[in-house]
Formats: structure tokens, C-alpha cells, sequence
């Protein structure tokens, strides 16, 4: 059987990055840890570790602010797995049995050579942006935070005649852009990642077996099918609104009207493709534990094998992973579900109104 280890670096706080030394605590808490926790979140939700340590006799070191904490997972005779940098956000005690507790959130900084979201979510600002395209724009603001854009290539394409960022982070920006392509940003591990959302493709696709999982489970639940998405925008040249239809190859089904209104024909064609979409995504939620898998993240992909026929085979999007270390071992949970369906949506009629 293989036995499960760790690791836990530490870079204290202070000074900067290139001068700062990273500590190997793995031998001082190797007696005390009672459980390491690490939830891996899809999009723009925030990863976190936790640690609760055993502190009866009081000797424990409480961890300082800017403290990141580097926990690596595996298997003896294996090469670990580095699962992300995280910052030390709260720490508690609690008794009788004397358990300090950390809780950290997903690191991206500015402190530790490893860029990231908090860049992002600090400082608002204005810009507008004329002819350009959705890859270009995240190309720019990865670059201007020491990041490396992934962006999905049907969605860097995607051509922008203007948008105005005023007041608004980066981040803040970036979100309301995928919001509006059906797309999810993520800026961490030293990436800023655009994909389409329910679209996994960061990293290999992981084949999992029934003999994998120690348990699973799957809910269906079809949602209203749509033939057409209308949304209006403003019409500069004829005056007044405009609308446009996008279609999907099904017919025969209803119409779904978007109520909000959009500054430009390419924008309402990009909020009507991401509607219909999601509104013709079934709604499949699958659920798998089994022994710890630190290859296993967020907005990768899985397939199945001898668990079920209505699952297996299917390319199944991961929302989020946990991975958790203790005295029973390492196990690691997944929830995923159905990729977004491609609706194979087109510009349909246009027309001033």
C-alpha cells in the first residue's frame, strides 16, 4: 500500500521575494499535525488550506501576517505535488486539548515571487479600450501584474470595438467581461486564466476506475431546452435599439429574452451566445471520493470508467477539489459536473427598433 506524505514550506513575511528563505517546517509539526485541509475552487473563488495543529504544551510558534505556507502532497517514492502557495489569514487557539488553527487563502502575491489575484483586487482604475480583442485585453493586464495569460482560443478571439473600465480593479473588469462571454477568470499560480465556463481544459484529462473511488454519486436534471436568445443593444446608426436572434440548431423550442440592454451589436451576439449556452446545459453534478489524488485541481478534467453507464466516458468539468490529510489518510473529494454543451449558436435577424 502506498503511504501518504507531505510537506509544508514556509516563506516568513518581510522584505522581498528573492531575499527571503524558504523553511522546511515539515520535521516540527510532523508529531502535532491532526489535519491539513486544501480546497481547490473553480473560477474566481478563492483556494484555501487549512491546518490544525496540536499545541498541548504550548510550544507551537503562531505564525506571523504575510506568512505563506507551501504545502507540497504525495506518495513515498514519488515526487511530491506543489499545491499552491497560501497566505496565513486567521490563526486560533482552542481547548481543552490545546489545537491551534491556521487558515490561509490562495497566495497569489506580491510578497513571495508568485504573482497573482491580490494584485488584481487592489487598486481601481480607468481605461478604455478601442479595437481590440478579449486575448488581447487579458494578454495586457497579465502582463502589467507579472502574470501568464491562458485564455481559451474561441474567446481571445472574440473582437471588442470599445469597453470603458472605470473605478474598477482589474479584477473587477476581467469578471464582468467573462461574465458577459460566458467565461470564468482566474488569476493564481502565477496564471491569469480565461476559459469558457463549465469548459475544463487546464492540465491532462484524469481517468479514474470504480476501483479509484471509494464512493460516488451522480443527479440529473435537465433544464427547459431554448431554440433562440434575443437581446437588444443600442443602435448608434439607425437610432434607437436594435436586436439581434441567436439561434441554435435545435428548433422548435421557446425564446428566451435577455431584459438588459447592451452598448453594442457585438456585445448583445456575445451575451446571446453565453445564454443559450447555459440555458441548453443539462445539469449534471457528479460527486467522487476515493484515496488522495494530488494531481487532481480545479478546472481540470475527468473520465470515468466501470462506475456507471450514464457517466462513463463523459468529459466531466471539475468545480472543486479537496484534498485532505489526517490520521485516517489522504483522500481527496471532487465535485464536477457536464462540460458546457457547444450549442453551435449563430447570428440570426437584426434589425432597429
Amino acid at each position: 500500500m502506498s503511504v501518504p506524505i507531505y510537506q509544508l514550506l514556509v516563506l516568513p513575511p518581510g522584505g522581498t521575494g528573492r531575499d527571503r528563505v524558504l523553511e522546511d517546517i515539515t520535521d516540527l509539526i510532523s508529531e502535532r499535525l491532526i489535519s491539513l485541509s486544501i480546497q481547490d475552487e473553480a473560477g474566481q473563488e478563492s483556494d484555501s488550506l487549512s491546518l490544525v495543529l496540536d499545541d498541548r504544551d504550548q510550544q507551537l510558534p503562531i505564525p506571523r501576517d504575510g506568512t505563506i505556507l507551501i504545502p507540497r502532497l504525495g506518495y513515498r517514492g514519488q515526487s511530491l505535488v506543489e499545491m499552491g502557495r497560501f497566505l496565513v489569514a486567521e490563526k486560533s487557539i482552542r481547548g481543552p486539548r490545546r489545537q491551534l488553527s491556521i487558515s490561509c487563502t490562495s497566495a497569489t502575491d506580491e510578497d513571495g515571487d508568485a504573482p497573482g489575484e491580490r494584485l488584481l483586487l487592489k487598486d481601481a482604475r480607468s481605461q478604455s479600450w478601442h479595437r481590440t480583442t478579449l486575448g488581447e485585453i487579458v494578454d495586457t493586464i497579465a502582463e502589467r501584474h507579472g502574470l501568464t495569460a491562458v485564455a481559451d482560443p474561441d474567446l481571445a478571439g472574440q473582437v471588442i470595438e470599445h469597453v470603458d473600465q472605470t473605478d474598477e480593479s482589474d479584477q473587477a473588469f476581467l469578471t464582468r467581461l467573462a461574465d458577459l462571454y460566458g467565461a470564468v477568470i482566474k488569476p493564481a499560480d502565477g496564471r491569469l486564466t480565461l476559459m469558457i465556463r463549465g469548459a475544463a481544459q487546464i492540465g491532462p484529462v484524469v481517468h479514474l476506475s470504480a476501483s479509484d473511488l471509494t464512493s460516488w454519486s451522480a443527479r440529473f436534471q435537465d433544464r427547459p431546452r431554448y431554440s433562440r436568445v434575443r437581446v437588444h443593444y443600442s443602435n448608434r446608426i439607425a437610432g434607437g435599439e436594435g436586436f439581434t436572434t441567436v439561434h441554435s440548431p435545435e428548433q422548435g423550442f421557446a425564446e428566451f429574452v435577455l431584459p438588459e440592454l447592451f452598448p453594442t451589436l457585438a456585445d448583445a451576439e456575445a451575451a446571446g451566445r453565453a445564454k443559450l449556452r447555459s440555458l441548453n446545459t443539462s445539469q449534471l453534478r457528479v460527486t467522487l471520493k476515493g484515496p488522495g489524488h494530488p494531481h487532481l485541481a480545479a478546472e481540470g478534467t475527468v473520465r470515468l470508467s466501470g462506475v456507471h453507464r450514464l457517466i462513463d466516458g463523459e468529459p466531466l468539468s471539475i468545480r472543486s477539489v479537496r484534498h485532505q490529510l489526517g490520521s485516517s489518510g489522504y483522500t481527496t473529494s471532487i465535485e464536477c459536473g457536464s462540460r458546457a454543451e457547444d450549442t453551435g449558436a449563430e447570428e440570426g435577424v437584426e434589425g432597429a427598433t
